[in-house]
């Protein structure tokens, strides 16, 4: 049963991702459909329930890390690397079938649970990134939105907006001078 609701959340993530995603969520529901077909396709033979780590399993989810790896590394958003730092939690978790005194069913549990949340988060990712979503998340959550209305200038606060373009053209331009140590601070 957890199955058929995992493969039901996975396929209907990756389809989201897929037709209303931006081009990240759309590369992490392409890694994602290939792992988890790639999981599929690897024969259990009843041996990997008695040998305490499936080194298949470990190859394919540690691709998998490495590929969403290359997608943090190309994009500008914050939330793949949440992504990509749950599979490497699932890649650790290949560590306790090492351990001796772990059970089978332990080392299974650990490594299968992380899956979820990968695929949940997709999921909402995606759909707050929707248009129509996204502009009723404006209005009722605006930091959920990833647009926060920022901090308004109060009358105590100094004006520090830029000078407007009619000032600076009748001020006599200023000489560069050049950068010291303390300036970057």
């Amino acid at each position: 049963m957890r199955m058929t609701i995992f493969a039901i959340l996975l396929v209907t993530s990756v389809l989201s991702a897929l037709l209303i995603g931006d081009r990240n969520a759309r590369r992490i529901g392409v890694i994602l459909t290939l792992a988890a077909l790639a999981t599929w396709l690897i024969p259990f033979t009843g041996s990997e329930r008695v040998v305490p780590i499936s080194w298949k399993l470990v190859t394919v989810d540690v691709v998998t890390w490495l590929a969403l790896l290359g997608v943090v590394a190309c994009s500008e958003a914050r939330w793949p690397s949440w992504i990509a730092a749950l599979q490497g939690v699932t890649v650790l978790s290949h560590l306790a079938g090492l351990m001796p005194g772990i059970a089978p069913w332990v080392y299974v549990r650990g490594t299968v649970s992380w899956s979820w949340p990968i695929v949940i988060l997709l999921q909402f990712v995606t759909l707050r990134d929707w248009p129509p979503v996204r502009k009723r998340l404006a209005r009722w959550w605006p930091r959920l939105s990833g647009r926060s209305p920022g901090i308004k200038a109060s009358k105590s606060q100094p004006n520090l907006s830029p000078p407007s373009a009619a000032s600076a053209r009748s001020s006599a331009p200023t000489p560069r001078r050049s950068r010291t140590s303390f300036d970057r601070a």
